[in-house]
């Protein structure tokens, strides 16, 4: 009886871990990580490269005290083919050994992702002109559909070729923008910076996103984009709006014009950052705020600016009124809107941060400086306490009675 043709069996790491074996999905296993997987990933990531044996076992036991390797990594073997044949996939190896090194089995035809987009990536920097270079990039670019095994427990050997392929992606999608920007593909950048941002969120491809957008017109879609592009960095990632994200912002008020001015009477561009208020009602939000939070365990910090005045130089009136309103407006900017700021003296700011930790408070007290020194000049400076609010409040409180 004649032995059935293996079919391909395709390997998706890349975004999530997924098995094709002829076009058909298959789940090898009862959960989506035990280590027999993490050893096929591992081989299936390095290719016809290989790995020994040790290497093997230190990439999948490191953390673990083994008495008898030799034991250890036949059991897996053993457990991973048992697997494998149960799931339906031809009666095969799956690893081999070759000169000590231990490879993929070729018997099994593998389409693995990683192994494409690298490839295609150095037949990109090998093309001998930017048209060949450019279609290389661009099917590399699909291939990349997010972070190597997210779903994985975190190990070394991830986190080091994850770093690896990521900072690949970064190269093939800033050459690509580069490309299209000079050749005027507008339509082209705005398609390869909108997958590349919703892979990595923190990345300028968000901006690039937007600047796109208003390129094309599309203004309502670029100022919706850009006000959850906000609202992420201060309400997730608890920081101000980067300067890219407002340079794309900068750019689509000018360009789209009275239009955005509708947008924004109707509902706000996104950027109207912490809430401000007069010291009394500041007092009263500090009050409802610690209340409320301390019912779900959480905690109100309170910062603490102060500008400093120069050693033996007194500023004129005109001179520490715009220092002041470059404090104001760089507070605006930098912490998330549903804080709260005020003024209590010539001089000195205090701020509430909901839910905020020591961490975060130095996160967004850098933004401040940056901002600060940006609109007032690098000579300006500010001092800077923090702290639970409801040790430092009380002072403020007492003020507020006398």
């Amino acid at each position: 009886m004649a032995r059935a043709e293996i079919g391909l069996l395709e390997v998706q790491l890349l975004g999530e871990f997924t098995l094709k074996y002829r076009g058909e999905r298959v789940v090898v296993g009862k959960n989506s990580s035990p280590r027999f997987l993490q050893l096929l990933q591992l081989l299936w990531l390095k290719g016809e490269e290989g790995l020994t044996k040790a290497q093997i076992m230190d990439a999948l036991y490191e953390t673990d005290s083994l008495t008898n390797v030799n034991n250890s990594f036949n059991n897996l073997v053993y457990q991973m083919r048992k697997q494998m044949i149960a799931a339906g996939l031809p009666d095969e190896d799956y690893i081999v050994r070759r000169r000590g090194i231990y490879i993929p089995d070729r018997a099994v035809p593998l389409r693995v992702d990683v192994q494409e987009f690298r490839d295609l990536m150095e037949e990109g920097e090998k093309a001998g002109d930017d048209k060949e270079r450019c279609k290389a990039y661009q099917e590399a670019a699909e291939i990349y559909t997010g972070e190597l095994l997210p779903d994985m427990p975190v190990t070394p050997w991830i986190v080091e070729e994850s770093i690896q392929l990521k900072a690949l992606y970064e190269k093939c999608v800033n050459w690509l923008a580069a490309y299209y920007k000079a050749e005027g593909k507008t339509e082209e950048l705005l398609e390869l910076y909108h997958r590349a941002a919703g892979i990595y969120q923190d990345n300028d491809w968000k901006a690039g996103e937007i600047t796109c957008l208003t390129e094309l017109g599309r203004f309502a879609e670029a100022l919706a984009l850009y006000k959850a592009a906000a609202r992420f960095c201060r309400e997730s990632l608890g920081i101000a709006v980067p300067p890219h994200l407002e340079e794309a912002y900068r750019n689509l008020r000018e360009k789209s014009g009275a239009e955005a001015a509708e947008e924004d009477a109707a509902g706000g561009n996104g950027f109207e950052g912490a809430y401000y208020c007069g010291y009394d009602s500041f007092i009263d939000v500090y009050r409802v705020l610690s209340r409320n939070f301390a019912r779900i365990g959480r905690t109100v910090m309170l910062m603490i600016c102060t500008i400093s005045e120069p050693e033996g130089i007194k500023r004129k009136r005109a001179e520490k009124k715009a220092i002041t309103d470059a404090m104001r407006i760089a507070l605006q900017r930098s912490v998330r809107s549903g804080d709260a700021y005020t003024s209590s003296g010539e001089s000195q700011f205090l701020v509430l941060l909901a839910g905020m930790n020591p961490d975060g408070c130095e996160n967004i007290y850098t933004h401040i400086l940056r901002s600060f020194k940006e609109i007032a000049g690098p000579e300006a400076e500010f001092d800077c306490e923090f702290g639970l609010a409801e040790d430092l409040m009380p002072e403020y409180e007492a003020k507020k009675k006398r």
